[in-house]
Protein backbone atom coordinates (compact mmCIF):
# COMPACT_ATOMS: atom_id res chain seq x y z
CA UNK A 1 0.00 0.00 0.00
CA UNK A 2 1.14 3.54 -1.05
CA UNK A 3 0.94 6.22 1.34
CA UNK A 4 -1.65 8.32 -0.12
CA UNK A 5 -0.15 11.79 1.56
CA UNK A 6 1.25 14.61 -1.21
CA UNK A 7 3.64 17.02 0.33
CA UNK A 8 3.91 19.59 -2.54
CA UNK A 9 7.21 22.11 -2.70
CA UNK A 10 6.47 25.56 -2.72
CA UNK A 11 8.79 27.22 -4.62
CA UNK A 12 8.36 24.51 -7.70
CA UNK A 13 4.76 23.26 -6.84
CA UNK A 14 5.68 19.51 -7.76
CA UNK A 15 5.63 16.39 -5.21
CA UNK A 16 7.72 15.63 -2.94
CA UNK A 17 9.43 11.61 -2.46
CA UNK A 18 8.47 9.51 -0.06
CA UNK A 19 11.70 9.78 1.27
CA UNK A 20 11.63 13.47 1.22
CA UNK A 21 8.51 13.58 3.12
CA UNK A 22 9.69 11.49 5.81
CA UNK A 23 13.32 13.30 6.07
CA UNK A 24 11.11 16.69 6.09
CA UNK A 25 8.74 15.13 8.75
CA UNK A 26 12.07 13.82 10.54
CA UNK A 27 14.25 17.23 10.70
CA UNK A 28 11.03 19.02 12.24
CA UNK A 29 10.78 16.42 15.35
CA UNK A 30 14.51 16.76 15.09
CA UNK A 31 13.95 20.44 15.74
CA UNK A 32 12.09 19.87 18.99
CA UNK A 33 15.09 17.84 20.88
CA UNK A 34 16.88 21.12 20.54
CA UNK A 35 20.04 19.35 20.06
CA UNK A 36 23.70 21.69 19.95
CA UNK A 37 24.24 21.02 16.70
CA UNK A 38 21.65 20.98 14.08
CA UNK A 39 21.89 17.28 12.51
CA UNK A 40 22.26 16.59 8.85
CA UNK A 41 18.94 14.76 7.17
CA UNK A 42 18.97 13.67 3.98
CA UNK A 43 17.13 11.05 1.75
CA UNK A 44 17.65 8.78 -1.31
CA UNK A 45 16.11 6.40 -2.92
CA UNK A 46 17.35 2.69 -4.79
CA UNK A 47 16.57 0.00 -6.46
CA UNK A 48 14.27 -1.81 -4.05
CA UNK A 49 13.61 0.65 -1.51
CA UNK A 50 14.18 4.03 0.14
CA UNK A 51 16.37 5.96 3.18
CA UNK A 52 16.60 8.33 5.28
CA UNK A 53 20.21 9.08 6.82
CA UNK A 54 20.70 11.25 10.20
CA UNK A 55 23.80 12.39 10.74
CA UNK A 56 24.19 13.73 14.40
CA UNK A 57 27.77 15.53 16.06
CA UNK A 58 28.83 14.90 19.63
CA UNK A 59 25.35 13.49 20.21
CA UNK A 60 24.85 12.80 24.28
CA UNK A 61 23.36 8.76 25.02
CA UNK A 62 19.74 10.51 25.95
CA UNK A 63 19.87 12.30 22.39
CA UNK A 64 20.69 9.21 20.75
CA UNK A 65 18.07 6.89 22.79
CA UNK A 66 15.42 10.20 21.85
CA UNK A 67 16.56 10.12 17.85
CA UNK A 68 16.69 6.36 17.54
CA UNK A 69 12.91 6.85 18.41
CA UNK A 70 12.27 9.00 15.92
CA UNK A 71 14.05 6.51 13.26
CA UNK A 72 11.69 3.63 14.26
CA UNK A 73 8.86 6.44 14.68
CA UNK A 74 9.23 6.48 10.26
CA UNK A 75 10.89 2.62 9.29
CA UNK A 76 8.31 0.59 7.72
CA UNK A 77 10.44 -2.66 8.21
CA UNK A 78 13.80 -4.24 9.12
CA UNK A 79 15.85 -6.45 7.71
CA UNK A 80 15.91 -10.36 8.53
CA UNK A 81 19.44 -11.45 8.42
CA UNK A 82 19.13 -14.61 9.36
CA UNK A 83 16.41 -15.67 6.52
CA UNK A 84 17.86 -12.62 4.23
CA UNK A 85 14.65 -10.43 3.29
CA UNK A 86 12.72 -7.14 4.71
CA UNK A 87 9.79 -7.81 7.18
CA UNK A 88 7.31 -5.55 6.58
CA UNK A 89 5.68 -4.25 9.90
CA UNK A 90 1.80 -2.88 9.45
CA UNK A 91 0.89 -0.11 7.66
CA UNK A 92 0.99 3.30 9.74
CA UNK A 93 -1.55 5.19 8.28
CA UNK A 94 -0.62 8.40 9.60
CA UNK A 95 2.51 9.37 8.38
CA UNK A 96 4.66 7.85 5.37
CA UNK A 97 7.78 5.76 6.46
CA UNK A 98 10.71 4.25 4.18
CA UNK A 99 12.48 1.17 4.12
CA UNK A 100 15.28 2.38 6.85
CA UNK A 101 16.23 5.02 8.78
CA UNK A 102 19.63 5.53 10.23
CA UNK A 103 21.25 7.61 12.33
CA UNK A 104 25.56 8.25 12.38
CA UNK A 105 27.35 10.15 15.35
CA UNK A 106 30.21 12.10 14.60
CA UNK A 107 32.31 12.87 17.36
CA UNK A 108 34.35 15.90 17.23
CA UNK A 109 38.38 16.36 17.30
CA UNK A 110 37.76 18.03 20.63
CA UNK A 111 35.70 15.59 22.55
CA UNK A 112 38.07 13.22 21.04
CA UNK A 113 40.57 15.19 22.69
CA UNK A 114 38.79 15.28 26.19
CA UNK A 115 37.95 11.33 26.03
CA UNK A 116 41.60 10.88 25.68
CA UNK A 117 43.01 13.60 28.19
CA UNK A 118 40.26 11.68 30.71
CA UNK A 119 41.53 8.51 30.11
CA UNK A 120 44.99 9.27 30.84
CA UNK A 121 44.21 11.33 33.80
CA UNK A 122 42.35 7.67 35.20
CA UNK A 123 45.81 5.65 34.18
CA UNK A 124 43.33 3.63 31.19
CA UNK A 125 45.44 4.43 28.64
CA UNK A 126 49.50 5.64 28.19
CA UNK A 127 50.05 8.61 26.96
CA UNK A 128 52.03 8.24 24.17
CA UNK A 129 51.50 11.70 22.10
CA UNK A 130 49.69 14.92 23.54
CA UNK A 131 47.06 15.66 21.35
CA UNK A 132 45.02 12.60 19.94
CA UNK A 133 45.86 14.65 15.98
CA UNK A 134 49.56 13.21 16.59
CA UNK A 135 48.33 9.37 17.01
CA UNK A 136 48.33 8.02 13.45
CA UNK A 137 45.73 5.31 14.49
CA UNK A 138 43.39 6.28 17.27
CA UNK A 139 43.20 4.05 20.31
CA UNK A 140 40.20 1.52 19.97
CA UNK A 141 39.72 2.68 23.59
CA UNK A 142 39.15 6.21 22.86
CA UNK A 143 37.16 5.60 20.18
CA UNK A 144 34.55 2.81 22.64
CA UNK A 145 34.33 5.62 25.52
CA UNK A 146 33.71 8.64 22.94
CA UNK A 147 30.73 6.51 21.70
CA UNK A 148 29.48 6.22 25.29
CA UNK A 149 30.52 9.37 26.83
CA UNK A 150 29.75 11.73 24.26
CA UNK A 151 28.56 14.97 24.78
CA UNK A 152 31.31 16.36 26.87
CA UNK A 153 30.03 19.06 28.82
CA UNK A 154 31.45 20.70 32.43
CA UNK A 155 30.31 18.55 34.97
CA UNK A 156 29.42 15.39 32.58
CA UNK A 157 32.41 12.81 34.45
CA UNK A 158 32.31 13.01 37.97
CA UNK A 159 35.99 14.55 38.90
Amino acid sequence: MIFTLIMRDKKMKTEKSIQAQVAALVRKELKSLNLAVKPKVTSESFAGGNAVDIQLVDPTPEQSEAVRKICNKYQSGSFNAMEDYYENSPVKKSHPTVKYVQQQAEYTQELRQSVYEYLIGRGLVIKTKDSIKDIPYHDETVDMVSKFMTGIRKGYWPE
